[in-house]
């Protein structure tokens, strides 16, 4: 997918230059806006199936949890995107014309 570019002026060291702002997918979520906990990301490499409910309660434990329940949420906002599922980027206008084959 081509970014989506969104034209933009900017002064650069006290000279008018063209730079285009674009959107694309967010590389950490890949667009979800949310990720995997890093102590959920540690619970699931460590024992990614465990057999029953007391399995994961004591896995819990392991971590320093008293409970499965008092772990936090699995999945958190994207710190790339906060949440969005994108990130925009800037680059100059010449860049971007030669990108989209226009140059």
């Amino acid at each position: 997918m081509k970014p989506i570019p969104l034209l933009s002026l900017n002064l650069s060291e006290n000279a008018l230059a063209y730079r285009v702002i674009y959107q694309i997918r967010c590389p950490a979520c890949k667009g979800e806006g949310v990720v995997g906990h890093p102590i959920w990301n540690e619970f699931w490499e460590t024992d990614p199936r465990p057999q029953f409910e007391d399995d994961y309660q004591a896995r819990a434990r392991e971590l320093g949890y008293a409970s499965l329940e008092d772990m936090p949420q699995e999945e958190i906002t994207c710190n790339e995107c906060e949440g969005l599922g994108y990130v925009r980027r800037e680059v100059p206008l010449a860049v971007a014309l030669k990108e989209l084959g226009l140059l």
